[in-house]
């Protein structure tokens, strides 16, 4: 990393953000903690609870679990959960099963699962914006990295870090917006911390969320899954969210509205594994760098090629025309609400029908393929002018501070 300081860029989703992982961030968390781990610091880290089990988090060991042999005394910085009943329980669907987890001062019992656990932090600006807000944003954000790894939320911390100035009538939208989104989910929001700095210090607000929750039994997800002949699915149309942010910060109207797409996506997710079971291979959400660097992400952890359709890929069009304006390729821009699925090519419109039947996923479709294996896998998108061209990890940030 040539870099003597960190740009925009870093935060991008692209070729320097998995630079600044690879050469700066892991190489500082120990052995294990490496780029050739394709879990290393994944979207979430698999936990192993056993009768009487810690959580134990070893996310960038070759398993993605390290079992411990007893709880562990853990001090309680936290000012919900230091006023919240001790003994407090979370609430799960009834698919996490009947064992509780328990809110204590020491570090959380898990109890004959499998965990997922994963945090992400939210900047986004504006902090509102046609289909969503910075709260509703932070809520789904966490429960899809959980979802895509095979997870429902069993419970979720909210952080805040408040600018001085800032509007309490702003805050209370974000929050009940945060809460609706934790509901819509079936997510409890359970504990949380609040700062507040001088003005200047942020712009508005930043959000931290975490989440925790117990792998589905049928999910065997995994990058090392992904054979030739599995099929790309995406529930539906690129870059509403990245473009409905960009759009709203630049003052841009459009004739027809565009909103994010921002939405959880748990349900979706079970339904696709609890039906297919072993032919879902690997799940992504197509968050910062969009489909382009899931795609390239893929057929890198894989070791494979991938081929994609672009008659097939749904498409907005105003998402189109605004990307077109602006000069965007619509397959780097985020998206908050879509899902990108590899399953095996006997299940794949199976899987189709079962998104569609989601009020989420009208538009899925089947939209590429894994080809051949490769030592230096390519994404290539078959163009519809029947020409075919390289699709590249996206380099640095094309939109900052669009989550």
């Amino acid at each position: 990393m040539n870099d003597a300081s960190i740009q925009l860029a870093h935060g991008g989703g692209g070729q320097l953000t998995a630079e600044l992982i690879a050469e700066v961030i892991l190489p500082a968390l120990g052995p294990d903690a490496n780029a050739q781990n394709p879990r290393a610091l994944a979207d979430a880290a698999y936990l192993r609870g056993g009768p009487e089990c810690s959580m134990g988090v070893s996310p960038m060991s070759p398993t993605g679990v390290s079992p411990v042999a007893k709880p562990t005394e853990a001090s309680c910085d936290n000012d919900a959960a230091a006023r919240a009943d001790s003994n407090a329980p979370l609430s799960r669907p009834p698919c996490m099963g009947e064992t509780p987890m328990r809110l204590t001062g020491e570090t959380p019992v898990l109890r004959s699962a499998t965990w997922a656990f994963t945090t992400d932090s939210y900047v986004v600006w504006p902090l509102e914006f046609p289909g969503g807000d910075i709260g509703k944003l932070a809520v789904c954000g966490t429960v899809n990295d959980l979802a895509v790894s095979g997870a429902d939320a069993a419970g979720l911390s909210l952080s805040l870090v408040l600018e001085e100035g800032l509007e309490i009538a702003l805050l209370r939208r974000v929050l009940a917006s945060a809460g609706r989104a934790a509901r819509q989910a079936g997510v409890r929001i359970v504990t949380g911390d609040t700062k507040v700095v001088e003005r200047g210090g942020v712009k508005g607000m930043i959000l931290n969320t975490s989440g925790v929750g117990t792998v589905w039994p049928a999910a065997t997800l995994g990058f090392d899954r992904v054979t030739p002949g599995d099929k790309l699915i995406l529930s539906g149309p690129l870059g509403e969210h990245g473009l409905a942010v960009l759009c709203q910060r630049q003052g841009l109207a459009l004739r027809t509205e565009l909103a994010s797409d921002c939405a959880p996506l748990n349900a979706l997710c079970r339904d696709l594994v609890a039906q297919l079971g072993p032919a879902v291979k690997c799940m992504r959400d197509p968050t910062r760098g969009g489909l382009a660097a899931a795609a390239v992400d893929l057929a890198n952890a894989c070791r494979c090629d991938i081929e994609l359709d672009e008659a097939a890929i749904p498409q907005h069009r105003a998402a189109r025309a605004a990307a077109d304006m602006l000069g965007l390729d619509l397959l780097t821009v985020a998206n908050e609400g879509k899902l990108l699925a590899v399953v095996s090519p006997a299940a794949a419109e199976q899987a189709v029908a079962i998104l569609r039947a989601h009020d989420l996923a009208p538009h899925a479709a089947v939209i590429g393929a894994v080809t051949r294996p490769s030592d230096q896998p390519l994404v290539e998108l078959l163009t519809t002018i029947a020409s075919r061209r390289v699709v590249p990890m996206p380099y640095g940030e094309e939109l900052p501070r669009i989550c």
